[in-house]
């Protein structure tokens, strides 16, 4: 899963327990509006300040997250800024190296990738290994690094 999607499902998640957090403070246990506690314009300015709250713990936890991540991936001696690491395993077919390609965000599509492996005819040229490839390679690139390992 890439940074950003983890970013916008934590983000989607806080929003929701703050929402959730705010109705609850809105209704008592019997279920009916409290409407003699909070004014209307309290009771925005209280949501307002609950969720600027919750969206910076959830930034806070995203941010020391990404962090963790990157160091990990500093100490196995990974660069995570500007390429992908991905590592082919010996016996992968053609379309299994696809997948694997597509699944972590390397190609956008799979069949492409196979169309043009056949094309070229690498079929039996594309080797195994770990190895790092850039972002925004082109499919011949991706190719091209997945030939030479």
């Amino acid at each position: 899963m890439g940074s950003h999607s983890l970013r916008s499902m934590l983000l989607g998640v806080g929003i929701g327990m703050v929402l959730t957090a705010s109705f609850n403070l809105l209704v008592n246990h019997e279920g009916t509006i409290i409407g003699d506690v909070l004014q209307p314009k309290e009771i925005v300015e209280e949501i307002e300040n609950n969720v600027e709250k919750q969206i910076e713990e959830m930034k806070d936890r995203l941010d020391t997250t990404q962090e963790k991540h990157t160091q990990e991936n500093i100490q196995n001696g990974e660069k995570e800024k500007n390429a992908f690491w991905v590592t082919i395993q010996p016996g992968m077919s053609t379309r299994e190296i696809a997948e694997y390609l597509y699944e972590n965000e390397v190609i956008l599509n799979s069949d492409e990738f196979i169309k043009k492996v056949s094309e070229l005819q690498l079929t039996r040229s594309l080797k195994y290994g770990k190895t790092e490839i850039p972002f925004e390679s082109s499919l011949e690139e991706v190719l091209m690094i997945l030939k030479d390992l």
